[in-house]
Parts: structure tokens; C-alpha cells; sequence
């Protein structure tokens, strides 16, 4: 029992030290999900991408 605490222990340990991925820009986000709305099987380029104007910062 105690060696599967520390497998479990050791493995989360092991995730929360990877790095994190860099942040997208914002039209790389959008791009992106466009992209992942487009790719579902019963749907043939049901969105698409007009124009991408960020939103003006605080």
C-alpha cells in the first residue's frame, strides 16, 4: 500500500514539473479553434474565420 502512494506521489510530482507550453497569440487561438470546430466528422467547414481583431487591452 505505501509503494502505491509513492508511485502516485512521484507521478504527480513528475507532471507538475513540466514546463508549461507558451501562451498562443490570440490569432493563433483563434485560428486554432476554428480549425477544432471544422474537424468534427458530420460537419464539412462549418466555420470560418472573416476577420480577427483582438480585443483593445484594459
Amino acid at each position: 500500500m505505501a509503494s502505491c502512494w509513492v508511485l502516485l506521489l512521484l507521478g504527480l510530482g513528475g507532471a507538475c514539473a513540466l514546463p508549461a507550453p507558451a501562451p498562443l497569440a490570440y490569432s493563433q487561438a483563434l485560428a486554432q479553434a476554428v480549425d477544432s470546430f471544422n474537424q468534427r466528422p458530420e460537419v464539412h467547414n462549418a466555420f470560418r474565420l472573416l476577420s480577427a481583431d483582438p480585443e483593445p487591452a484594459p
